[in-house]
């Protein structure tokens, strides 16, 4: 399997062709789904009653339902952002014996350690309670700007930008509007 980096002279044969290969359906589809949790739970800030009718429960009361929605996104962009800084990590771990930086292995791991402190944050209602949302907003589009240097191919950075729009967005707009 090819390194999702690439690294001139260091590639096997066929990587420069791989990483210019179109991004495949599932992939898409993957990606596309991923951030369905960021968008809906963003949703619900803006309109608690329709989600809270729509998944049955009009019992709740429109910050039962905003609470909810605040807790999935955060417990969500920890999962996620835990998963894009291992995808870095990863790629690392690809390079020749001897040719991995101690460097990217550290800044990997921070990322989700940030996102995991985010969470705790959450979890011991930290206030204001925006704060966590807002760190991890940040946290996404921090990883996003690193993994521009990397290497990686077009169509991933594509993804990545569209995906990290909608997460750091609906992270960003939940900061905004929560109660």
């Amino acid at each position: 399997m090819p390194s999702p980096v690439s690294s001139p002279g260091l590639d096997p044969p066929g990587v420069e062709a791989q990483m210019q290969k179109p991004v495949s359906f599932t992939v898409l589809g993957l990606t596309l789904s991923g951030t369905l949790p960021f968008v809906l739970s963003a949703f619900t800030f803006f309109w608690p009653d329709t989600a809270s009718t729509f998944i049955g429960a009009g019992t709740f009361e429109r910050e039962q339902v905003q609470s909810a929605s605040r807790s999935s996104l955060i417990v969500y962009a920890v999962a996620i952002l835990s998963f894009m800084t291992g995808i870095r990590w990863g790629g690392e771990l690809q390079a020749p014996r001897g040719a991995i930086r101690p460097s990217v292995m550290i800044l990997a791991v921070l990322p989700a350690l940030i996102a995991w402190v985010a969470g705790l944050m959450s979890v011991i209602g930290f206030e204001p309670a925006q704060l966590p949302l807002l760190v991890l907003s940040a946290s996404f589009v921090l990883l996003l700007i690193w993994d521009l240097t990397a290497g990686y191919a077009s169509w991933y950075v594509g993804l990545r930008c569209f995906a990290t729009l909608m997460a750091a967005g609906s992270l960003a707009i939940a900061a905004f509007i929560a109660p």
